[in-house]
């Protein structure tokens, strides 16, 4: 099931997000609709709060990025491309500055 992505400026985007305790089937079913939300987006990856869930869980997709150990090794310093930033893709730095 493709999920809502939530928008720039709700708040569940800078919540931070509960340990998942247990995979059950509440989080696997998640996990699927995640990855179903990402490839309809065109992302490589979504973090659970992007679609209103404060939760430890993201989900990537990483198997068309060439350049896969730069990619994430210098994540943090890199600038990513969010979906929930205008409804659209939009530069973000994932460094917080």
């Amino acid at each position: 099931m493709i999920l809502p992505i939530l928008q720039y400026g709700d708040p569940v985007l800078r919540a931070k997000g509960r340990p998942i305790e247990a995979i059950d089937d509440r989080i696997r079913e998640l996990a699927a609709n995640m990855i179903e939300t990402m490839h309809a987006a065109h992302g490589v990856g979504l973090a659970a709060q992007q679609i209103g869930e404060a939760l430890q869980l993201t989900v990537l997709d990483i198997s068309a990025v060439e350049d896969r150990p730069s990619t994430l090794k210098h994540a943090e310093t890199r600038r990513d491309r969010c979906r929930s930033k205008d409804g659209d893709a939009t530069g973000v730095n994932q460094s917080g500055n």
